[in-house]
C-alpha cells in the first residue's frame, strides 16, 4: 500500500491527538533543525499500517505489533508498507512489516493477529 503523506493529513492527525510539537507542524521551526522539515508522528505511520491490516487480512484482531522506527518520514513522502513472511501458528498469523520510502527502510517490525471465531 502506497500513501502520500501529507501536511493536511499531519495537521489533522496533530488536532485528533493534540500533539502540535513543531517538529511536526511547524515548517519554520522543522526547518531548522537537523530533519530539515516536518516530520510525521509516528502514530500515524502504526496507524496507517492498521489500515492495511484491515485491507488484507479477513477480520484482523491485534495481538501485538513491534516496530522499530529506523528512519523519520517526512511530511509530503510517498511511503510503501509490505507485510511478508506470512506464518500461521496455532490461531495466531505471523508477519513481518516494512515500511520504505523511495527504497529507503523508514520502520520495521513484525506483527501478530488473532483469528476471530466465525
Amino acid at each position: 500500500m502506497k500513501v502520500l503523506i501529507t501536511k493536511a493529513m499531519v495537521d489533522v492527525f496533530a488536532d485528533l491527538v493534540d500533539d502540535h510539537n513543531p517538529i511536526h507542524v511547524d515548517d519554520d521551526f522543522a526547518a531548522n533543525t537537523k530533519f530539515g522539515r516536518c516530520i510525521v508522528h509516528g502514530p500515524l505511520v502504526v496507524g496507517l499500517i492498521g489500515s492495511k491490516m484491515a485491507r488484507d487480512f479477513e477480520k484482523p484482531v491485534l495481538k501485538d505489533i513491534d516496530l522499530k522506527f529506523v528512519k523519520p518520514i517526512m511530511v509530503g513522502d510517498t511511503i510503501e508498507i509490505e507485510f511478508s513472511n506470512e506464518r500461521i501458528d496455532g490461531n495466531t498469523k505471523l508477519f513481518d512489516i516494512v515500511v520504505t520510502c523511495e527504497a529507503a527502510v523508514t520502520v520495521t517490525g513484525t506483527g501478530q493477529l488473532v483469528f476471530r471465531k466465525k
